[in-house]
């Protein structure tokens, strides 16, 4: 089954399910195709950026949202770190 839902939202939106309570996914809703989920390893990448400056935001279900700056420079690739220590 497909559910297609326009989401009019700005920020994470939780989404559970009502009859399993360990079910549950996060919506980000963004309005450009800059983006990316991190791997295994935490890691991530993003592709085909034009250059200039730009605020990078990783959210985190436990630790929220976290912003960093970086500028990318013309043909050239840029780095950025977030450190996320979660203790489970």
């Amino acid at each position: 089954m497909k559910l297609v839902r326009r989401i009019m939202a700005t920020d994470v939106v939780k989404v559970k399910c009502d009859v399993h309570e360990w079910m549950s996914a996060y919506l980000v809703p963004v309005t450009h195709p800059y983006v990316a989920v991190t791997d295994a390893k935490g890691e991530f990448e993003i592709g085909q950026v034009p250059h200039g400056s730009y605020t990078i935001v990783a959210w985190h279900e436990v630790m929220g949202t976290m912003k960093r700056q970086v500028t990318v420079a013309e043909g050239a690739s840029a780095e950025v770190a977030f450190d996320i220590v979660v203790n489970e």
